[in-house]
């Protein structure tokens, strides 16, 4: 009888103290008796030969080998290329499995639980399959953590794709090569053509983060918007002759798609190549900067105080500011501001405010032509304002020299980052 059973028949028992007393005594006695047990075959284990564990490895082999000839039957009917997917997703599953397996033989981390994201993480490696398009989507891992799930970067499955990964296995027709596909995903790790963000529904349909936490966010506004926002803005002009098209300052929308298997919501953007603006001005401050901030450093190291504030007084005196336009660092940070200005000035136009602007939800992104963009993202509190109410001795076709001056953008929110600290 297991524990659980016997629980059950000691609640059932009649409330006679001696007769509940004596069924606990028998319980705890039986209790014993299997730990013995447990112990004996434990050290059994421990104590017998070579041989036998040889034969537990041969028969995890066997299992294995049946494991394989089922799944290779299941997928015989398929495609080349749709073999190549299924299989690899496998592959990927299997290794987060041991991956959570060696957790638990690991004493420190066997009983601490799983966090929320661990287990609704998706295995590096496994395919992401649209349920609108049917495209397949090659995981490569997890780029950040948001407040309802992750952004997940990706591949997309094209069949020059595949032909490239084939071709190098039967490079050599007489001993065809494995397929390695740890290599495969740190080689296409260095350039995926998609980002996906992945929105936990349970969370969504709460309204909290993964942790529970209260949020404003709201991921299907933040789909349509996204899309709507990307498509009005290729009717808009540039605010100057020399800046792209307003469309290229919006992050591209390519699908999204609700997938009740995995319980979840998913988003395809395209993949910005240079990363949040927050890294790169962090960078780029440390470069520009750095031969000042050596001489500041050396300055502060000085001990003797009258030789120190002679080398103050040198340094301050060098300072000087540079003429309009013969700075080129200046310049190129006048280049991103501009780009900046003119996506908020698109999405404003447009009668929407985004509620959530940061420098870490603008992205930068290096096209194929080699021009550099920058793009803005994240459209979770974005909210469409209401038209301004017009005063009474207006003209009805009163003409705004701006769109965006047709809208009453009088809101009071606290930025997006604050609600969490």
């Amino acid at each position: 009888m297991s524990v659980s059973s016997e629980s059950a028949s000691l609640a059932s028992t009649s409330p006679d103290k001696d007769k509940r007393s004596q069924q606990q005594n028998e319980f705890l006695q039986g209790t014993e008796i299997s730990m013995q047990k447990l112990d004996e075959i434990k050290a059994f284990g421990q104590n017998c030969k070579h041989e036998s564990y040889t034969a537990i490895y041969k028969n995890l082999v066997a299992q294995a080998q049946v494991d394989d000839g089922r799944f290779a039957q299941q997928i015989s009917s398929l495609s080349q290329d749709e073999q190549f997917i299924f299989t690899m997703h496998r592959w990927s599953v299997m290794v987060l499995e041991m991956e959570r397996d060696l957790r638990m033989m690991d004493p420190n981390t066997r009983y601490a639980p799983l966090s929320v994201f661990e287990r609704i993480r998706l295995p590096i490696g496994c395919y992401i399959q649209s349920c609108k398009s049917g495209a397949y989507y090659l995981n490569l891992g997890v780029e950040a953590k948001t407040l309802q799930g992750c952004l997940y970067v990706a591949h997309a499955y094209t069949a020059a794709f595949i032909d490239e990964v084939i071709q190098e296995m039967t490079a050599n027709p007489v001993q065809p090569a494995a397929p390695n596909y740890a290599k495969l995903i740190g080689r296409y790790s260095l350039r995926p053509t998609v980002a996906i963000k992945y929105y936990d529904k349970s969370a969504c349909h709460m309204g909290t983060t993964l942790n529970g936490i209260a949020v404003r966010e709201k991921p299907m506004q933040e789909l349509k918007v996204t899309k709507l926002v990307w498509k009005q803005a290729h009717d808009a002009k540039p605010l100057l002759p020399w800046l792209f098209e307003p469309h290229h300052n919006i992050i591209r929308l390519i699908e999204y798609w609700d997938d009740a298997e995995r319980n979840a919501l998913f988003m395809v953007l395209e993949f910005a190549n240079c990363g949040e603006l927050l890294l790169f001005i962090d960078a780029y401050h440390s470069l520009v900067y750095q031969e000042k901030k050596i001489a500041i450093l050396k300055i502060d190291q000085m001990k003797n105080q009258s030789i120190r504030q002679l080398h103050i007084k040198q340094y301050q005196s060098s300072v000087k500011l540079s003429k309009d336009g013969q700075n080129a660092y200046i310049e190129f940070v006048r280049y991103i501001f501009a780009q900046i200005v003119q996506a908020i000035y698109t999405l404003h136009c447009q009668g929407f405010a985004h509620l959530d602007i940061s420098c870490e939800n603008f992205v930068l992104h290096f096209g194929e032509n080699g021009q550099f963009m920058v793009k803005l993202i994240d459209f979770g509190r974005a909210t469409k304002m209401k038209l301004k109410q017009k005063k009474a001795d207006s003209d009805d076709d009163e003409m705004y020299e701006h769109e965006y001056e047709k809208y009453d953008f009088s809101v009071r929110t606290y930025p997006g980052k604050c609600r969490y600290m």
